[in-house]
């Protein structure tokens, strides 16, 4: 009796699992596949990192949905920014995006930090 109750609650355990992970493989397609073709874009299609944080993040991601798919854009396009080597002038003014990388390079701020600007 108490073989069997195991066994019950170990196939239990078994279909909850293939449960979840079949939830979870139904979300990724879903917020992978959704509008893809705009974050192509963010390659073929530069935005210029001058502006407020507002500003670049909408440049960025308009008319994406949902938020994941706007993070993945955000992401996407940070990753192509050479921050370490840019040459920063008059524009790198605090506030702005330009501002943040330079301190980025100066070692002042962080990739996550400009991303969490970005995102708000």
């Amino acid at each position: 009796m108490m073989m069997m109750m195991m066994m019950m609650m170990m196939v239990l355990m078994m279909v909850m699992v293939v449960v979840v992970v079949m939830m979870m493989m139904m979300m990724m397609m879903k917020t992978t596949t959704t509008n893809y073709s705009l974050h192509q874009s963010n390659l073929t299609t530069p935005v210029q990192p001058k502006g407020t944080f507002d500003e670049v993040a909408t440049q960025l991601t308009e008319g994406i949905e949902p938020d994941v798919c706007r993070v993945r854009a955000l992401t996407t396009w940070l990753a192509g920014q050479k921050v370490r080597t840019r040459p920063y002038g008059a524009d790198a003014k605090p506030g702005t995006v330009l501002g943040y990388m330079k301190q980025i390079k100066e070692n002042k701020g962080t990739f996550p930090g400009l991303l969490a600007h970005l995102c708000r």
